[in-house]
């Protein structure tokens, strides 16, 4: 398996919106859930022990910890490089702490013109980012940095390369985005921000945009009870992702193995 630095590099591409990094660091720390991108729990961990009074020795002691408890695959010297980068970089922005994106009612009437579900979705996604990315740097104009594919995996949107190319040509023939005038630049930018209107509806976590656009079409989409992630239940019983339960299920089997062991 990959080792710390290595998911650090893999994970730097592919990480998931929080938007309440404080509230996601407590319930980590509560639950004990490292999740798929353990370099991105661990850097929302730093920053809240960080903004929490913490020097950065006992941010890389807490860390170690935190990984020695719930992570199958931890071992101290493969994570020993990784953490101490993590820990460097505590401070270098404050915790981001909002409780809500809120989208207006014109932004709405707007994504909803467009008539087609898929689109639907993926601008409705697209708007979300551009209003994450205003949180994190407000001097942000709109643009969207993240890659197509990521962002067609968040709007639940099956496309091929041509498919996502089509759909979002679509959206700028409609006005609703631009893109970068650099050639090898795929940076997008949302043109129909209205902030005036009033709201119609606010999203409290950004990681699946898209199934939260398919809870205001009425579809039945609940929350993981460990880590409050949207998901789309296969069964009625259904509470946790698959994510969750697969940790769970683990942390369960070594438990048994410790018991038998020790």
């Amino acid at each position: 398996g990959l080792v710390g630095s290595e998911m650090c590099i893999r994970d730097r591409g592919t990480m998931e919106l929080i938007l309440n990094e404080h509230a996601f660091a407590q319930q980590a720390i509560a639950c004990g859930t490292v999740g798929k991108k353990p370099a991105q729990t661990l850097g929302c961990i730093s920053r809240y022990l960080c903004y929490e009074g913490y020097e950065k020795p006992q941010i890389e002691e807490t860390l170690h910890r935190f990984m020695r408890e719930n992570y199958a695959n931890y071992h101290a010297v493969q994570w020993s490089a990784a953490i101490e980068h993590i820990s460097s970089r505590a401070d270098r922005r404050p915790l981001l702490q909002a409780n809500q994106i809120e989208i207006t009612q014109e932004e709405l009437a707007s994504i909803r013109a467009l008539a087609s579900q898929p689109l639907e979705r993926l601008c409705f996604t697209l708007l979300c980012l551009a209003k994450y990315a205003q949180l994190i740097n407000p001097a942000n104009d709109g643009w969207v940095t993240q890659k197509w594919s990521a962002i067609f995996r968040m709007a639940h949107v099956q496309a091929g390369k041509e498919r996502q190319a089509a759909m979002l040509h679509t959206l700028r023939e409609k006005g609703l985005i631009a893109f970068s005038r650099g050639v090898d630049n795929l940076h997008i930018h949302v043109l129909f921000f209205r902030p005036a209107s009033q709201t119609a509806c606010a999203l409290d976590d950004l990681r699946e945009p898209g199934l939260f656009y398919l809870s205001l079409q009425g579809e039945r989409i609940i929350r993981c009870a460990c880590c409050g992630k949207l998901l789309k239940p296969k069964t009625n019983n259904q509470k946790y992702c698959p994510d969750c339960r697969a940790e769970m299920n683990l942390k369960k089997t070594l438990a048994r193995y410790h018991a038998a062991t020790f």
